[in-house]
């Protein structure tokens, strides 16, 4: 068996990161007059991704949840949200969920400039259930929160929103 050096990573996920600046170009978030003014929640939910993980090169599988508050003057396309996870969750990408999860939430933020903005990742990680603890279904949330979200009633609103089918 042959150990990979962090040197040798490190090196590994720069080449990876020059090529894909290369192959996949910064994305575009095409964002619509918002004519209503609509004001309340959109949710864009289980959005599918498939990653790497930066410290074991393992897969990294699992689903996107996002949930936004317009500003009076623009609304994002639908599809875009979807596009810019795929953007930061790609399969030739390395990088821990906690990275993604805080760069999808600026990019948006920057882009869309939503009253509020909330970004959930729920993912399963293979460096869980195939190395170390060896447990099958373990997975690992984590949210990035900005604008109204930051109040209780909208952040529940947000989660009620999600077991609707």
């Amino acid at each position: 068996m042959t150990l990979i050096t962090e040197k040798q990573k490190r090196k590994y996920l720069n080449e990876r990161r020059r090529v894909i600046k290369e192959e996949y170009p910064y994305p575009k978030m095409i964002c619509f007059e918002n004519l209503k003014k609509y004001c309340g929640i959109v949710v864009v939910k289980d959005i599918e991704f498939s990653t790497r993980c930066q410290h074991h090169l393992v897969s990294i599988r699992g689903k996107a949840y996002i949930g936004y508050v317009p500003n009076n003057k623009l609304l994002p396309g639908l599809s875009q949200v979807a596009r810019v996870v795929e953007y930061f969750l790609n399969p030739t990408t390395a990088i821990t969920q906690e990275d993604a999860n805080k760069q999808i939430t600026d990019f948006i933020q920057k882009e869309a400039k939503p009253k509020g903005l909330i970004v959930v990742l729920k993912a399963w990680h293979d460096c869980i259930s195939s190395r170390g603890i060896k447990q099958r279904n373990v997975s690992v949330l984590t949210s990035e929160i900005r604008g109204r979200f930051k109040d209780t009633a909208t952040r529940d609103e947000f989660f009620k929103l999600l077991e609707v089918e």
